[in-house]
């Protein structure tokens, strides 16, 4: 669960995006990458963590790899990468039916 250091902020249930896509690749812009602390001209492949925002509609878990939260695991600095292209889903299929996903949340 992702949640806000403000008390009254927002909470959001994510998971790694490895486990609802083992071969994702991420794709941070730039100026994420400076926010993040990182070297703004390669894509970070350690020390980061990668969370997908989950959704659920009433029928289906989805989870956001379009705009997935990184986290830099050194700072604690984390921003939501949204990317640049259209390589992946804001709503892609979890794949859990809907008994499944609400015994889960």
């Amino acid at each position: 669960m992702i949640e806000s250091v403000d008390p009254d902020g927002p909470c959001f249930h994510a998971i790694p995006v490895a486990v609802v896509d083992p071969h994702y690749q991420i794709g941070i812009t730039a100026e994420d990458l400076r926010l993040l602390g990182f070297n703004d001209t390669r894509q970070p492949v350690e020390g980061i963590l990668c969370l997908a925002i989950l959704s659920f509609n009433g029928a289906e878990l989805t989870a956001n790899l379009l705009a997935p939260v990184v986290v830099n695991l050194h700072s604690g600095v984390c921003v939501q990468a949204v990317r640049d292209d259209a390589r992946y889903s804001h709503c892609h299929s979890v794949g859990l039916t809907e008994r499944a996903t609400a015994e889960c949340l």
